[in-house]
Parts: structure tokens; sequence; C-alpha cells
């Protein structure tokens, strides 16, 4: 959504997590009469607005999948508090040793050529996204890349190097695509144009600007779009975005964080607006900067004193449905534990544990705290920079554009240096994949230490143990003693909860967004 500093995961335009929004909800009094009957208009186009579009169309770009998925078709998709639901597959199976999946393929699915949609497809799919890396291919690191087969039309088998229950979980998150057109057309032709077994073709895209998908002649098995045609507008300014909505140049706005004045604008123009919890924001202190730097940060008496001296309650101000955060997840994670409370604001106990460590005029943080600009508002940023000023620890504010913060948090060549380094987390799939991937011991897997890195032996325990665990009441004790352990280390000064905002206009109705980073519009339509 975050949504990892690998594939867009972590930071947050890069991959993220969701929870069961919020919307007003009336009832008519009783006895009232009728509401008129509901007209719609003869012309169902959307056009909705986005902060940004990814290079191509192809499931090789990274984030935007709720973009999209208005073109392919996927696996499984997210039900309520990331419970897996079937789409291209009716059943999946998993052996007893816990290494081997099965899954079924529905016969009835066709692409936008004509071709049908089958397990070769689905294997092919899999197969390109190792050979390619697509982004997703993260969240699939225990598959065996040449166990992936086709056994016959409507079954798909892959083995995996160890039992890994995250599997199923991470399915959503790969587009199938047709192997026939594919290898015909080649990577070049397919991103010129793409073809998905959705309801929808992709009928115009340009590049930083918008792209349109237009409903298929073709009826689909299982999604009923009430649409015909869908247009995601570029449309990175709050503001802007709110006076489409005003005019009726945009219908619905998406994945954006608005400022309290900003949701007031939206319903005084009649809007109705959605709110998501779809990250922590947080700076990271990465293990392997503070120990080559010989940082004052590696004691934990010193990241428990720049806790201790944030304001989290004031930076919450900054958004409307913000809360303090009292470790790295969100609450609607399993891996989320309740029992984890949150630092207070106590700045006197601050300074009593920098005195205790040996810095009782302070210090200050050579590197600078450096952040993502387009995840973390400048405003939290500096107000964590007045908040540690007033404890006697003086740390430059940094922002980052998008390269920097990417080149930077893969720890690529020279560039991982900051003690403290801004991050956006939250949970894609239920199984903190995203973090996994990018810290602990060994993480990310064949690649240097990440912006995010630590390591605690024994939260690698626990959190292989959890993603070998088939009972969830048994995996999400788990999960929360390795939560417990990452908040006892310190590795992380949480700060807020981060929101997400959707809205639209009084004219559209239907809109069904169960997450901030699983959902289509297949079942919004307009009004007169």
């Amino acid at each position: 959504m975050i949504r990892s500093l690998r594939h867009g995961v972590l930071l947050l335009s890069f991959a993220l997590a969701a929870c069961t929004p919020t919307a007003p909800t009336s009832a008519p009094a009783p006895g009232a009469p009728a509401a008129p009957a509901e007209q719609r208009e003869e012309r169902q186009v959307l056009n909705v607005a986005v902060g940004s579009i990814t290079a191509n169309m192809t499931p090789a770009a990274a984030g935007g999948h709720w973009i999209r998925w208005h073109l392919y078709d996927t696996l499984t998709k997210f039900g309520p508090k990331f419970s897996i639901e079937p789409q291209v597959a009716t059943r999946w199976d998993l052996s007893a040793d816990g290494l081997s999946w099965r899954w079924t393929i529905r016969p009835d699915l066709t692409f936008s050529n004509g071709d049908k949609l089958t397990a070769e497809d689905v294997a092919f799919s899999f197969t390109e996204m190792f050979a390619r890396n697509w982004p997703a291919r993260a969240n699939f690191i225990n598959v065996v890349p040449d166990s992936v087969r086709a056994v016959d039309a409507t079954t798909v088998e892959f083995a995996t190097r160890v039992p890994d229950v995250t599997v199923q979980a991470s399915t959503p998150l790969v587009f199938i695509i047709p192997k026939k057109y594919y290898e015909s057309v080649g990577f070049e032709g397919f991103v010129q144009k793409p073809i998905g077994s959705s309801p929808y073709e992709l009928a115009d895209y340009r590049a930083d600007a918008l792209v349109t998908f237009r409903k298929r002649a073709t009826p689909h098995p299982f999604r009923t779009p009430q649409n015909t045609e869908i247009t995601f507008r570029v449309v990175p300014d709050g503001g802007q975005q709110i006076n489409g909505l005003r005019t009726g140049e945009l219908d619905v706005l998406t994945v954006n964080t608005f400022t309290p004045d900003q949701l007031d604008a939206i319903q005084r123009a009649g809007g109705t607006t959605q709110f998501f919890k779809i990250s922590t924001l947080a700076f990271f202190f990465p293990q392997g900067t503070l120990e080559a730097r010989n940082s004052p940060l590696k004691d934990k008496r010193v990241r428990q004193a720049l806790n201790y001296a944030v304001d989290r309650e004031a930076i919450t101000k900054l958004f409307r449905e913000a809360a303090v955060a009292s470790q790295y997840a969100i609450p609607d994670s399993p891996y989320f534990n309740p029992a984890i409370q949150a630092y207070p604001y106590d700045p006197n106990r601050a300074k009593q544990l920098l005195a205790e460590a040996g810095y009782p005029n302070g210090f200050r943080v050579e590197t600078g705290m450096e952040f993502p600009s387009f995840t973390i508002k400048q405003e939290i940023a500096l107000a964590v920079q007045a908040n540690l000023k007033a404890i006697g620890v003086e740390v430059e504010a940094i922002p980052l554009d998008f390269v920097q913060a990417a080149t930077k948090g893969a720890g690529r060549g020279n560039e991982l240096k900051a003690e403290l380094f801004g991050s956006v987390a939250g949970d894609t799939n239920g199984f903190i994949s995203g973090i996994r991937q990018n810290i602990g011991c060994g993480k990310p897997v064949g690649a240097p230490p990440t912006a995010l890195w630590w390591c605690n032996q024994q939260w690698d325990r626990l959190l292989d143990q959890a993603y070998t665990e088939r009972d969830p009441a048994k995996r999400t004790p788990l999960f929360h003693q390795a939560a417990q352990i990452m908040a006892d280390d310190v590795p992380v000064m949480p700060l807020i909860i981060q929101p997400s905002h959707s809205a639209w206009s009084s004219k559209v109705k239907g809109v069904d967004m169960p997450y901030f980073f699983y959902f289509t519009l297949d079942s919004a339509y307009k009004v007169k």
C-alpha cells in the first residue's frame, strides 16, 4: 500500500495494510415515506484520482495493485481480517508435510483476447514472476521455482523448501497472465498491450497521467461490474482532488491522507469519506549503522530515552483518525500484541536515561534523521526533531525523494548511513511479510542489510515457527511473543498509526472498499 524497501511494502506508497473501515450509516425512521426510486446515469463512467500510476500495467511494475486488479484476476482475494477467499482458484490443498501445494483452477475464465485461462497460464505466471523478479516474488521466497507445474488443465502444483503457510495469503498479489499471448508478443510487446482475464480491458494508458479500463462485452463468471468505464487520473495534490470532487470532474478519491480541514471540505461538498488504519509510522534505529559508527544509539537506554521524549499525542492531531502507536504493527494484524503499551511522553525520564547511559548533556546524531518525504509529512519529522532537542539530542531532519529512499532503504552501495530512518510499515497479508523480508538476521535474503536492519535470533525463531503453524490459534501467541521481543529490544521508535482516506461524491453509490490495499471498483456506479 508501504506499500518494502525491496519492492515497495515498507515505504508506504509501497504496499501496506488495512483494517475494517468506518463509514457513516443511517436508517429511515419508522413510518417514514419510502425513498424515491434510484435512477442511474446512462453512461457509467467513473473518474478516480490517484497520487501516481505505475511505470506500466504489467505485473512486473511495483505498487498500484488497486489499479491493476481492474485488468487481472488472481488465484485468491482477501476477505475480512485477512481471510482468504476463492477467485481463479476454487480450492487449495496443502500436503501433510506442509511442503506441497495443489491449486484447483476454475474452468470458465477467458482472457480479453478470447483465449481460455487454464492451469498452464497460472503456472506460467508464477514462473515468469520468478524469472523476471516481479515485486510479488518477495512473498514467495520459500517456493521452489522449478517445482511449479500444471498437472492438467485445472490443476497447478508447486513445492516449498520449508513449510510456509504464508503462501496462501500472498496469492492475491500474483496477477495471472496469458501464456500463449505473452510468448507471442514478448515482454516488451506485453508492456505495450497487456491483457488479463478481468471484466475489463485496457483502453488507454499515458505514463504519469492516466489509465482507462473499459468493460468487456463477454460476461465475467464471478465479477459483475456496475460501471462501463473507469479512468484513474494522476492528481497528486489533495486540494486539487477535493476541488475535482466538488466540480464533478472526479468521482472517487483513493489512497490519500487528508488533513482535518480537507476532510471537512469533502463533507461540505456532499462527499462520503472512509478511512483505514493502514500503517505504523516510525523511525528505525538500524543496528548495522549504529554498530559501524559506534553511535550513542547502540545503548538501549538511549533508544528508550528517545522514545520517551516524543509527544505522540501531539503528532496524532495532524490527522483526524490517527492513533498513538505502541509497536511496529497495526492493530488489525495478527502480529499486533495488545499487551504492549505505548511510551508515555516523559521528557524527565528521557533525560534520566540519557544520564544513566553517560550523556547527561545530550549528544548530536551525526548522520541525521532521514525520512521518505512522500510517505512521512515534514511536520512529523520536525515535531520529532523538536522533541529530541528538548532533551539535548540534536538531529537534522533530512527528507528523501523516492529514488533516494529506495536506494538508501535497500542498502545499495554505501548509501546505508542514517542512525534514524523513517519508515511506514503495515501488514499486506496477515503475516507481516514486508517486515519479515526486510529485517531480522540475514534479511533480506542475498542482499546487504537494509536501513531497517535488526537482528534478534529469538525473534527470527519465533517468526519461523509462526510461518509453519497451520492453526491460527497457536500461531497468534507466537506472533505476540515476537512483537514483545521487538518492543523490549527497542529497534524502532513507533509514533502513530497512520490513516489513509478514500472519498466519493454523492452521485456515486455501491463503493465497496473492505481494505485500503485490496479492492476493485466493480460495484461502484453513478446516479442522476
